[in-house]
């Protein structure tokens, strides 16, 4: 997280299959002073968790299927790092999967709120 003065700006991956919907939330998340490295692929996702250091994934994903894969990797690969949902209304069944869930409609304001929550948890763990 990027605060006015603060020393490290926090990585997050963001996984989006939708080009709208990856840019909005990769925008709102930069404003925030976040470093986003927006991937498409899951294996990208999770090879990118292993070559840098990263401190949480955002995920938006279309499947049920891909997303427990996608998260599963994660926590396999990154266990400290939180995951936080982009869930579409409707879709709750990924919700255990989650640290933090955002439902659709998607706001600035509530993303940036769920990944903060998140991030903040995993470090006072």
């Amino acid at each position: 997280m990027l605060i006015l003065g603060a020393v490290a700006t926090r990585v997050l991956v963001l996984f989006c299959e939708e080009y709208a919907r990856g840019a909005f939330v990769s925008q709102a998340l930069a404003g925030a002073g976040y470093a986003v490295k927006w991937v498409r692929g899951v294996e990208t996702a999770h090879q990118l968790a292993e070559r840098q250091r990263v401190d949480a994934l955002v995920a938006d994903a279309r499947s049920e299927e891909l997303l427990g894969w996608l998260v599963g990797g994660w926590r396999r690969r990154t266990p400290a790092a939180p995951v936080v949902l982009l869930a579409r209304a409707g879709t709750s069944d990924s919700a255990p999967l989650a640290d933090e869930v955002v439902s659709s409609p998607l706001t600035v304001d509530a993303i940036r709120r769920s990944v903060e929550r998140a991030l903040s948890e995993s470090t006072s763990a």
